[in-house]
């Protein structure tokens, strides 16, 4: 019986985090699972899954969910606690830190679980002597810019957005860098943590490119996705005809065990039903020679075992 031989593989699938598509915002009026969240309700993974973000406060702790009016949590606004002015288009809720206005608040810190390319978002109520200054970091949280807020005035929102050719933000952190005080809070909303992962590509790997396998040993094909909008769909099809395929497999991986030479290639589905095919991966399967043909006819019969014979020596018995 063959041995099996199971090609070494890394999956490089680009967001499988899931985000969504650009123009995605986080209100905070619902949270992912449909809820509406409660005014103190503690914010940190519960967007991670669906939009690849958490959020936390660098002291160790997390955001909060402020609720427009009493009591105050985040400002002294526009005709009264938590009140931004009207027509800015911010709702009912937004995030702010500890939910305690005092001395300025420790940063708050988004993190991806992928790169974006871009992402934007709105401060409110920034005004007197206060500051927030904006940061996009990269890998390795080497600081790619700073986008300093100035004061706009009584429960006006204040925006700012990050853009790079390249998916590129691995964190963002919004700190307070004003004038010190007693009476500062974060109000932080419309979150857009758009990807910008640019057009949906794949292409096939097998053991890094190799092409070939012996007969019955199984061989793990790997998807290679570039851009697109995750979550994807996968549709793995063999060839079986000259212009026939037969889907095999739904994973972003598929392991197969071709007898002979065999066709494969692979349909991908992003989340805004964008489709792609890779080229055909042609696997080339190698049968070796038989073991003991000594008549060299190809073949391994009592012919070949006749054809060897074997002489004990020792003492007789």
């Amino acid at each position: 019986m063959n041995s099996v031989s199971r090609f070494a593989w890394a999956l490089l699938i680009v967001g499988v985090a899931g985000l969504r598509a650009d123009g995605q915002v986080l209100d905070f009026e619902t949270l992912p699972n449909g809820t509406i969240p409660a005014d103190g309700q503690t914010i940190s993974d519960q967007y991670e899954a669906e939009f690849g973000v958490s959020f936390s406060l660098e002291d160790g702790n997390f955001p909060v969910i402020a609720k427009v009016g009493p009591p105050q949590t985040a400002f002294a606004g526009f005709g009264g606690p938590d009140m931004p002015r009207p027509n800015i288009n911010v709702g009912v809720s937004f995030l702010t830190d500890d939910g305690v206005v005092g001395s300025p608040p420790s940063p708050l810190v988004i993190d991806y679980s992928t790169p974006a390319q871009q992402a934007s978002g709105v401060i409110i109520d920034i005004d007197f002597s206060e500051q927030w200054s904006v940061e996009a970091y990269g890998a390795k949280d080497v600081l790619l810019e700073t986008i300093v807020l100035s004061p706009a005035g009584n429960g006006s929102a204040s925006p700012w957005m990050f853009q790079f050719p390249t998916p590129a933000i691995h964190r963002i952190r919004l700190r307070y860098t004003g004038a010190g005080g007693n009476n500062i809070g974060l109000a932080f909303d419309n979150f857009s943590p758009a990807s910008g992962f640019g057009p949906l590509g794949v292409t096939i790997e097998a053991d890094g490119g190799c092409g070939t396998a012996c007969s019955l040993d199984d061989v793990e094909l790997v998807a290679v996705i570039s851009g697109g909008v995750p979550p994807f769909a996968f549709d793995w099809q063999e060839q079986v005809g000259a212009d026939t395929w037969s889907s095999i497999g739904s994973d972003p991986t598929v392991i197969v065990s071709p007898e002979s030479s065999t066709t494969y290639r692979l349909v991908v589905t992003d989340a805004d039903d964008e489709s792609v095919t890779s080229d055909p991966l042609a696997l080339t399967v190698c049968v070796g020679e038989p073991s003991f043909d000594s008549d060299e006819d190809g073949d391994v019969d009592l012919v070949d075992f006749g054809q060897f014979q074997i002489a004990f020596t020792g003492a007789n018995r």
